[in-house]
């Protein structure tokens, strides 16, 4: 064990000295892009292409589409950075030609155009931030050769100054030429392969819990110091596996941007994914079951030893699991040649294990079955059947764990083939053109969505009113849009853009003099989506603007305009601490950008206006650029806050409350699917197949909520530091809910694996139908249901609960104690009749196993809604009890109330 150990922790350095050398690289190339960037602007190499105006737009691409990382993700912004380029160059034809010299008609297609190309921004700052610079730089200096406040004309005194337009475009390929040179040439790092080594990360995490896992259900003669190592073990791995299924998500889009010589085609990746996060889910939920704690102890640990015979059972079905993962991981690699034979053979001996184990379930699940001596107390009785739930539901995760490992298996097996090249066109292409083969950050409200549609059309009353219902649909949806955050973003924007606009027509002189157009990309990088981005990054840009302006400054005064040598040194030396700060440290990746942009701005004007006469001087130009920066970001600060002031707390709570919603529909489709056989089927009943599109639903919804779950913790961070005229933002508590909803997903994930692919069968539904269980157990779901939708509003409008709450766990304790009523009655009975509806044998076959999973689950997420329900009272407040108040509308004589008032307390 120790040797294992020191082979793994030696395998784990390995592992981060390859991240720390591939990060250095990338550094590495960074810095050289930049580099021979700046040195091309300096050079004679650029006199006969570009004119001296547009040098900075060269220096522009490596710092807002730096090479320094994947082949995939560097072609996907370029590809993306040139259709920008196209497009804007249209524009800016159209501007001119179509607007003429009406400073109205420029100002509204400045305003169109500026809004339009931010909502994508808004949408996906880290795909479209380049993307949406391009179209209002590219009208906006359209507008000012009009008025010759970019240099003179270059096209013969023509309005549309062609040549100019030219040369801007040959600047951006100039650019985007070099970065894509050091990117490709200069050690290459491909997706596909950060893709190959997530994914064997992933499976070696999943190898080390899969053993664990296993060995955890004969666990009660460990050492209590033993057993609570391997229990923080587990929860790092299980935090360690969640963390690179969404690195892996990410991954994904940008290895579906490059070509690859791969035997895995984009579909093939998007397959291994779906069943890598089904294993991650149902690892999460099972050590969840593990976990679970109560006064008494750990459940699990308090269940009866697993008998003798099973002990080299377990053994075998840990050590062959792990191994087929393993075996799996050398099947991903590529780089190995696997013996088919082999791996089917590691592949049946998984399977023998599982049928041995499987055959012994039924002793197994006897075993632990619940005595009720006479004195029993009910407690006691709850507590014993409790944790026989508990422990039917850690065996169905196993036998589901190992079953969803050999189909992982088969997939890789069948989906291997020759190598050959892999490129998705469709990924470059809007969705409304052509649909993707796979969308990893896919729209995260595609469950509210398709509820609202489908409410929508059951409420149309007739075929001649559809029209009408359409028109509002239409109307409904754009309204929706124009009120949307991306929306209001786009229109913050373009707002701040027409002041700009507005200068320039007239204050033309105080426009040039102080230099007022340079500020635009300042001004679109200054504006956030969310109020709490904006205030935190005003004083970084602000220092940052300063800083590379003064550098450049220094450079300038020491070694003049045209001292080459001095410049690119004095870049390369800023460029290194920068660089740095934009590859490593997303906290301050605006510090490093906005100061390499600054320099840039800086030394290529004095550079470009060199020998003309009554430009002003460097420490003229210096305190010239920081004013109209500074008081552009102060501009962009006044924006935020007045106009439709988006906070990130608020963007927080209708994210948690979307979730929330997400989690309501997710619980109600499980038990649907649970309880509903698929009506296509040749004669569909109870123990038949879920349909295909129900199947299809949970997991869309389950990709939603991941999402959804992965876009939090940066909320978090910048509500955080947000302003606030109230109180401190209450960081804790909205941290707690976070935590408690990444729980309630991950029992919800435990529901899912417990339905399975069929319907339960006809002696577990008995049981659901008896008269005893079924009343509480509709009343338990419709409790669960109404507290997801009354959590989620609270959350939307920052309202006050009732003091009155519907208890979940008050109507989960009342559908248990009928269960436990009908088990003991079927247990103590002699009835032997093969008519009967219920037989004993229930107890004994997967569909129990399943039912304990699924009732652990519910009775988990009632516990979590109502600690949720607490917090939520914490943070809005509590409407309080009109019978408490006056407890003269009470009436003493209901014994429902005074029951739940007494559970309530």
């Amino acid at each position: 064990m120790r040797l294992f150990d020191k082979w793994r922790l030696s395998v784990a350095v390995s592992w981060n000295s390859l991240k720390s050398l591939r990060s250095a690289k990338d550094y590495v190339k960074g810095v050289l892009a930049y580099f021979l960037c700046l040195s091309f602007v300096f050079s004679s190499l650029a006199s006969p292409w570009l004119q001296s105006r547009v040098l900075a737009n060269v220096l522009l691409v490596p710092v807002v589409l730096s090479p320094a990382q994947t082949v995939g993700q560097f072609g996907d912004l370029a590809i993306l950075f040139l259709i920008s380029v196209g497009i804007s160059s249209g524009l800016w034809a159209v501007v001119i030609l179509a607007a003429g010299y009406s400073h109205l008609a420029m100002g509204a297609v400045f305003f169109i155009v500026t809004y339009l190309f931010s909502i994508p921004r808004a949408m996906n700052p880290a795909r479209y931030f380049a993307f949406s610079l391009n179209g209002p730089v590219f009208v906006f200096t359209a507008i000012q050769t009009t008025q010759s406040a970019f240099g003179p004309n270059s096209s013969d005194g023509n309005l549309f100054d062609y040549r100019f337009m030219i040369s801007n475009l040959y600047s951006y390929l100039v650019g985007v030429g070099i970065c894509l040179a050091v990117n490709v040439l200069v050690w290459p790092n491909f997706a596909e392969r950060n893709l190959q080594t997530q994914f064997e990360e992933a499976l070696t995490e999943i190898s080390a819990l899969t053993a664990s896992i296993v060995l955890a259900l004969d666990d009660r003669n460990t050492a209590p110091e033993s057993r609570e190592a391997a229990k923080f073990e587990r929860q790092s791995r299980v935090l360690t596996l969640n963390q690179l299924v969404t690195a892996i998500r990410a991954t994904l889009d940008g290895a579906a941007a490059e070509i690859s010589y791969s035997k895995y085609s984009l579909m093939d990746y998007k397959n291994m994914f779906v069943l890598l996060g089904r294993l991650a889910g149902i690892l999460s939920s099972v050590v969840n079951v593990i976990e679970i704690q109560r006064e008494g102890g750990d459940l699990v640990a308090e269940c009866p030893s697993v008998h003798h015979g099973l002990k080299p059972v377990l053994d075998t079905l840990a050590q062959k699991g792990a191994g087929l993962v393993d075996a799996s991981k050398a099947i991903l690699r590529q780089r190995t040649k696997v013996d088919p034979a082999t791996s089917q053979l590691l592949s049946d001996e998984l399977r023998a294990a599982l049928e041995a184990f499987q055959a012994n379930l039924p002793d197994l699940i006897h075993s632990i079955l619940p005595v009720a001596p006479n004195a029993a107390s009910a407690q006691q009785l709850r507590d014993a059947w409790e944790q026989n739930f508990h422990m039917n539901a850690l065996n169905l995760g196993v036998l589901e764990l190992i079953q969803d490992i050999l189909h992982f298996h088969s997939t890789l097996l069948q989906t291997e083939s020759r190598y050959k090249f892999q490129l998705d066109y469709r990924h470059f292409l809007p969705s409304f053109l052509a649909r993707r083969s796979w969308s990893p950050t896919a729209d995260a409200r595609i469950v509210s969505t398709q509820l609202l549609n489908e409410a929508a059309s059951a409420t149309t009353a007739s075929v001649e009113r559809r029209w009408l219902q359409t028109f509002r649909k239409i109307i409904v949806g754009l309204k929706s849009f124009i009120l949307s955050r991306p929306s209001i973003y786009g229109f913050k924007c373009a707002l701040a853009v027409l002041i700009l606009h507005t200068l320039i027509f007239t204050q033309l002189e105080a426009f040039n003099t102080y230099h007022i157009g340079a500020t635009l990309v300042t001004f679109l990088i200054a504006l956030t989506p969310s109020l709490g981005q904006t205030f935190v990054a005003l004083p970084v840009q602000i220092a940052s603007t300063s800083v590379g302006a003064f550098v450049g400054f220094l450079a300038v005064t020491a070694f003049g305009p045209t001292g080459v040598y001095g410049i690119v040194g004095f870049g390369v030396l800023l460029c290194v601490p920068c660089m740095y700060l934009m590859l490593f440290s997303q906290k301050h990746l605006v510090l490093g950008l906005l100061t390499l942009l600054a320099y840039n701005f800086f030394v290529t004007y004095l550079y470009a206006v060199r020998g003309v006469p009554g430009i002003d001087t460097p420490a003229e130009y210096l305190y010239k650029v920081i004013l109209t920066t500074s008081i552009a970001l102060l501009i962009s600060l006044a924006l935020t806050v007045i106009i439709f002031p988006t906070l990130s707390r608020t963007i927080l709570r209708n994210e948690l409350s979307c979730i929330l919603r997400n989690l309501g529909s997710y619980y109600t489709d499980i038990l649907v699917a649970a309880f509903t056989a698929d009506n296509e089927a040749p004669s569909p009943s109870p123990g038949s197949a879920i349909s295909d599109t129900a199947l299809q639903r949970l997991e869309n919804t389950r990709q939603a909520i991941a999402t959804l779950l992965d876009g939090i913790p940066p909320l978090l961070s910048t509500a955080r530091v947000e302003p606030r005229v109230e109180a401190p933002f209450q960081y804790e508590l909205y941290d707690r809910v976070f935590h408690r909803l990444q729980r309630i997903f991950a029992c919800l994930e435990c529901a899912r694996y417990s339905v399975g692919r069929n319907v339960m069968d006809r002696n577990v539904r008995a049981i659901f139908a008896c008269d005893e269980v079924r009343p509480w157990r509709g009343e338990m779901n419709r409790t669960l249901r109404l507290l997801f939708y009354l959590d989620s509003t609270s959350l939307l409008a920052k309202s006050p609960l009732p003091a009155d709450m519907p208890n979940a766990l008050f109507a989960r304790h009342k559908f248990f104690d009928g269960f436990i009523h009908v088990a003991m009655r079927l247990l103590q009975s002699t009835d032997v009749d093969p008519s009967a509806e219920i037989h004993q044998s229930v107890f004994l076959t997967e569909g129990w196993m399943r039912a304990c999973g699924l009732t652990v689950s519910a009775a988990q997420v009632s516990s979590e809604m109502d600690k949720l329900s607490k917090d939520f009272r914490e943070l809005f407040g509590e409407i309080p009890d009109l019978m408490v108040l006056n407890p003269d509308l009470a009436w003493p004589t209901d014994s429902h109330l005074t029951e739940h008032g007494q559970s309530q307390k």
